[in-house]
């Protein structure tokens, strides 16, 4: 009967040896995966930390490229106004223009009138000469 119970114990103690070394190679399997599963995690993460630098980089390039246009804007609409200024400088010298050509245009229509009046006037008094022969 001791036999019994030795051998009985034994082989309890045999299926729980067993039952320990399968939990600790479901253990040593399951840190194997965790340790596998940490090191895509780290990986992922520096990826994606370094996918986050690029794309700071990037969002810092377009705000510099935005003031640069913002820049060249600001530098157009100054162009633009003094170009208006200008264009109304012309526009102003032209009138002055205008009302002097107008002004030349009305005193040679005046000396017109006054050498064909002057033509007549030479032709009368050769006339009148040419009555006094001598």
């Amino acid at each position: 009967m001791v036999a019994d119970e030795v051998r009985s114990l034994a082989t309890r103690t045999q299926q729980s040896t067993q039952e320990i070394h399968n939990i600790i190679e479901q253990l040593q399997a399951g840190s194997l995966n965790a340790v596998d599963a940490i090191a895509r995690s780290r990986e992922l993460a520096h990826s994606g930390s370094e996918k986050a630098r690029l794309a700071q980089a990037a969002l810092d390039n377009v705000f510099q490229m935005v003031g640069k246009i913002n820049q060249m804007n600001s530098l157009i609409s100054d162009a633009t106004g003094q170009q208006k200024t200008v264009v109304n400088s012309i526009n102003e010298n032209m009138k002055g223009m205008n009302t002097v050509v107008s002004s030349v245009n009305r005193d040679i229509m005046q000396v017109i009138g006054a050498r064909k009046n002057l033509i007549h006037i030479a032709s009368q008094l050769q006339g009148i000469v040419g009555k006094f022969q001598i």
